[in-house]
């Protein structure tokens, strides 16, 4: 966690996890951090994390590229857990064997995903079926403008 603007927060052991991480929800985990540590006025504080968002891949709003390395297709979709600014945005390409963009699925033919969701399915001009793919080695070029990718996984087609 950042310290923020409250200079209380800059001294040693502040933002430090009191006893672990528990799950709250289905959808969420929470923390509970010290806050304001060696000042007269120290206190614990609850930090919730959306489910699966520890870390990202962040492209800032000048936008940013990253490459995944080489994933033995075994699912027939590929799905994200991302978020984005209301002016972000993230495309997705797919890299075949050869080392090429893959007909169909290059960046420019990624359907325009924005918003935040822990569950979104891509798609290339409205498809999802990367049964083409299934048992070949890809990888996946992102694309990210004011965007985070939390996680990636491949799915069954149906999420």
């Amino acid at each position: 966690m950042r310290p923020g603007l409250d200079r209380r927060n800059w001294t040693q052991r502040n933002l430090i996890p009191a006893w672990g991480i528990v799950e709250t929800s289905p959808e969420e985990f929470s923390m509970y951090v010290n806050e304001h540590y060696y000042w007269d006025d120290s206190y614990i504080r609850r930090v919730t994390v959306p489910r699966h968002r520890f870390a990202s891949v962040h492209g800032d709003y000048s936008g940013g590229v990253f490459t995944t390395k080489s994933i033995m297709m075994e699912g027939n979709s590929l799905v994200l857990n991302y978020a984005t600014s209301a002016a972000g945005s993230v495309r997705v390409g797919i890299i075949d064997e050869t080392g090429w963009p893959a007909a169909g699925f290059g960046i420019e033919d990624c359907d325009g995903i924005y918003g935040d969701e822990l569950i979104c399915t891509v798609t290339w001009r409205g498809k999802s079926d990367l049964s083409n793919f299934f048992g070949k080695p890809v990888r996946f070029k992102f694309e990210l403008k004011d965007a985070d990718i939390y996680a990636l996984r491949l799915g069954g087609g149906t999420e």
